[in-house]
């Protein structure tokens, strides 16, 4: 089963919940390393695909490449996990996101 249907999956069980809203980030890029180029695009691909799900399953995508590509300050050294910069733009973007509304709400 492939990522994408994995995230259909998870959707449809929290569509069966008491969920408020239901939105999904996509991928991040990575920075640095061995094969970023490809690893990106592929990242790239994979979010093409998990954006056109939730439009599907009428959930939320939040697409926040354009705030981490190219900015190492957002990593830490080892350009995948996020610098505390990264975590809070992160956080800050998902709250954003919750607060409007962007995610179809499932309240059974």
């Amino acid at each position: 089963m492939g990522i994408v249907q994995k995230f259909r999956q998870l959707v449809r069980k929290l569509k069966q919940t008491r969920v408020g809203q239901i939105i999904l980030s996509g991928i991040l890029p990575v920075m640095g390393g061995r094969g970023q180029t490809y690893r990106n695009c592929k990242r790239m691909a994979i979010n093409a695909l998990v954006e056109q799900m939730c439009e599907e399953e009428m959930v939320g995508y939040l697409d926040l490449w354009g705030c981490f590509v190219g900015r190492e300050d957002m990593y830490m050294r080892d350009g995948l996990h996020l610098s505390g910069k990264g975590a809070a733009v992160l956080a800050d973007e998902l709250l954003k996101s919750v607060e409007s509304g962007t995610g179809g709400i499932y309240l059974n």
